[in-house]
């Protein structure tokens, strides 16, 4: 993955992510951002 994230992104809106990962048949929510700036400051800490 992108930068070493061990997980997946969705975009739900155009600022809204969902950071989520797939283990078996179930899918974790790890992360829910209700903007991109918070999102941004998130995915930096991988790099």
């Amino acid at each position: 993955m992108k930068h070493g994230i061990p997980s997946h992104v969705e975009n739900v809106t155009k600022q809204a992510r969902i950071i989520y990962d797939i283990k078996g048949d179930k899918t974790y929510i790890l992360h829910c951002f209700k903007s991109h700036k918070e999102y941004e400051r998130w995915y930096k800490s991988y790099k």
